[in-house]
């Protein structure tokens, strides 16, 4: 029982705020920002970009310029004009949440090095059970956090005409 009204009192101030803000073309760039780099070299949210007719475009990064905006996946540009809105969404499932905490130990050690050449040091070597067994035992924190920020609505920013 308390658990459901935890879930409420996290997730109802999150809808009540998830109205569209309008922006100015020029404003969008700063304001959408960049989410974190994961490992695959994505950001850890999905961009969905609608357009006036209603298609929406989905990919993990966006590139704005001054004639419209490249959503990283499809590779063409849309048109400034067609553009209505941008929601950003966050992607993180559960097994990112879960891997977490033992990659943010690899990233210490090895930071952005490639990963065979970080498996060759005996200290990052000796660390990946540590690794592991923090991301074992963070699981019943980092999960039902990662499944909250799920359910939480898209950030929208509508395109000011």
């Amino acid at each position: 029982m308390n658990t459901c009204k935890l879930i409420v009192g996290l997730l109802a101030p999150a809808m009540l705020s998830s109205a569209a803000e309008p922006v100015q073309w020029n404003d969008l760039p700063q304001k959408v920002g960049h989410g974190k780099m994961r490992s695959d070299g994505y950001e850890d949210r999905e961009y969905r970009v609608v357009t006036k007719d209603g298609a929406v475009y989905k990919g993990n990064q966006l590139i704005f310029g001054p004639a419209g905006v490249k959503v990283k996946r499809w590779g063409e540009w849309i048109p400034r004009e067609q553009v209505t809105e941008i929601r950003i969404h966050r992607e993180a499932g559960p097994s990112q949440a879960l891997w977490a905490p033992g990659e943010a130990i690899e990233n210490r050690l090895c930071g952005d090095d490639d990963l065979g050449f970080c498996y060759l040091n005996p200290i990052a070597l000796l660390s990946l059970p540590v690794a592991f067994g923090l991301s074992v035992a963070a699981a019943p924190i980092t999960l039902p956090i990662a499944g909250i920020r799920r359910l939480l609505p898209d950030k929208v920013f509508r395109v000011a005409p």
